[in-house]
């Protein structure tokens, strides 16, 4: 019975708690080894998690309310070095002092060793709802209530699973699938046909709708995302107040917070201006997405199923190297189609307007600091 409630802290408080998180059960099993010493082909930590449908009402106070404690205690976090760190640095100079006096072994001919696994995960997830509420402009409590008449919009996620390991040389994977993914228009007095803004088109198969995967060593951060059977209603009006939601709620930083922050961050420059430069440099930043088969449809009138809409599908290959300062994507069978806004209502009524075609976009900025980006169509 896990929640999580928002509350107000007053003596003679007659206001409720607001459950923003309802009471959820949560699987965890944990196994630690004792003697990685001796078994470093187990890893050190294995934790594997179930955890079922989650329910969340989250308004516009709330996210600000939750948004000041993560960067609160991060802000903490950061501002002091962790027993962790002070141990790496630590071997690192000792490494050093090794290599600078001769004592360090030629290892070349020692046979090259996996990197043991500090930790492994495992979490999956049944379902994720989360229903969005505007704030009430008329209310009379400290604590926004909840009321039908306030909602947004409801973010649902099915069968998300996550998993991953971390070696011991900081290197790491981590895999992030998500089967569906849907957004409804939940607001009241607005006429429309269907609530569904996005969704995952065709026969809702066994594959993932949004895949994720991340890897990172000492030379290189790789992000990989796939995103398969996408559908968007591409209601301008509605997409725009859910991002105004989130932007509203994004807290505004105190300007002691902003100057601590400063000061935080000076401290860890000059922290890494006083180790060598080899020691300073950062893995590559390179980024993979891969968009199959979406379909976006745009539509004024949300009111007719029948109403005018133009349907745009199309398949795009996307690369980003951080290194070289590199961009390319690759955009084909680009097609728009103007139809009738819902699928039943389509049947022949449909014209092409955009016959298929390919586009491919490429920018780099040279050594001059110059950006170069070029556009072929074909």
């Amino acid at each position: 019975q896990l929640k999580l409630s928002r509350t107000l802290i007053q003596v003679e408080s007659s206001q409720p708690d607001l459950e923003i998180l309802q009471p959820v059960n949560l699987l965890l099993s944990v196994r630690r080894n004792l003697a990685a010493a001796w078994y470093p082909q187990i890893p050190g930590m294995e934790i594997k998690g179930d955890l079922k449908p989650m329910q969340v009402a989250l308004s516009q106070d709330d996210l600000t309310v939750l948004m000041n404690i993560l960067l609160e205690n991060l802000g903490e976090a950061s501002s002091q070095p962790t027993a962790a760190q002070t141990l790496l640095d630590a071997q690192q100079t000792k490494s050093e002092n090794k290599s600078e006096t001769g004592m360090v072994k030629d290892t070349d001919s020692q046979p090259s060793t996996e990197p043991c696994v500090t930790l492994q995960f495992d979490f999956h997830f049944e379902s994720l709802s989360i229903i969005l509420y505007n704030n009430d402009i008329n209310q009379t409590f400290p604590l926004s209530l909840r009321s039908d008449r306030l909602r947004l919009g409801q973010l649902t996620l099915y069968l998300m699973s996550s998993s991953g390991k971390m070696f011991m040389d900081s290197s790491m994977v981590i895999d992030t699938k998500l089967q569906t993914c849907m957004l409804d228009d939940l607001r009241e007095g607005i006429t429309k046909v269907t609530s569904r803004m996005i969704d995952k088109k065709g026969d809702k198969g066994d594959s993932p709708m949004i895949d994720i995967s991340y890897k990172q060593d000492k030379e290189e951060r790789l992000i990989t995302a796939f995103l398969d059977q996408l559908y968007v209603c591409a209601s301008m009006e509605f997409l725009l107040t859910v991002a105004d939601f989130f932007i509203k709620a994004i807290p505004q930083a105190p300007a002691t917070s902003i100057e601590k922050s400063a000061q935080i961050q000076i401290k860890q420059i000059s922290h890494l201006k006083s180790k060598p430069d080899k020691d300073s440099e950062k893995p590559n930043l390179s980024m993979k997405a891969f968009i199959k088969d979406p379909e976006i449809v745009f539509v004024a009138n949300l009111t007719k199923s029948d109403a005018p809409a133009l349907a745009t599908s199309f398949q795009c290959d996307f690369s980003f190297s951080g290194k070289s300062q590199k961009m390319t994507a690759i955009m084909q069978d680009l097609k728009v189609l103007a139809c009738p806004f819902l699928q039943e209502k389509r049947g022949n009524n449909v014209t092409t307007v955009l016959q298929p075609c390919s586009l491919l976009l490429e920018s780099e900025v040279l050594s001059s600091k110059e950006q170069n980006v070029s556009l072929m169509v074909a």
